[in-house]
């Protein structure tokens, strides 16, 4: 398939070269799969290569990543378990220093936090967001890369023209919210 792709012209710029680690020969039980990613990062495609192995490991689901929830609900409880608190104590168990009325302080409203945001496994989709990309940027994002690639396809001038029409209006954006 070619890689470099321009208005006029395609070319198979970039290769890939696969050779076994253990003596050069390949297990027949493993499969490669090679292809180009549609993508209009740069002027070629970027190459991928997917080895599938009969021995490779598994993603072991139980050892994802444990967080807190800040949801409403959960903060709800936090702020009610706060004001439930009985801060006179401080006075009653004879907290004679800063430190010690400090170390009170801290154990009550760890307990509170630890009690009103329990640890959870984090979901599989939201080990692959990032907090910074929007649902209205994936949207765009998604729709200029579907444009793009209808144009490469077709290489019809009114494809490419809303193509770029769309591009540097995502280019602007960008600018304008840094």
């Amino acid at each position: 398939m070619p890689t470099g792709i321009t208005a006029n012209s395609s070319t198979i710029i970039d290769h890939i070269y696969y050779r076994p680690t253990n003596g050069g020969k390949s297990d027949t039980r493993d499969i490669l799969t090679a292809g180009n990613l549609w993508c209009d990062i740069s002027d070629h495609l970027p190459n991928c290569l997917l080895l599938e192995s009969s021995t490779s490991m598994k993603y072991d689901m139980d050892n994802r990543l444990m967080i807190r929830l800040p949801s409403t609900k959960n903060m709800e409880k936090f702020s009610s378990a706060v004001d439930n608190i009985a801060w006179s104590n401080i006075y009653a168990y004879h907290c004679n220093s800063p430190n010690e009325a400090y170390n009170y302080f801290h154990a009550k409203v760890t307990d509170c936090y630890l009690k009103c945001f329990p640890e959870v496994k984090l979901s599989r989709k939201c080990v692959r967001d990032k907090m910074w990309i929007t649902r209205g940027i994936k949207r765009s994002s998604s729709h200029k890369n579907k444009l793009y690639k209808k144009w490469v396809c077709t290489r019809d001038p009114l494809d490419e023209k809303e193509y770029k029409i769309i591009l540097k209006f995502l280019k602007e954006l960008h600018w304008l919210l840094r």
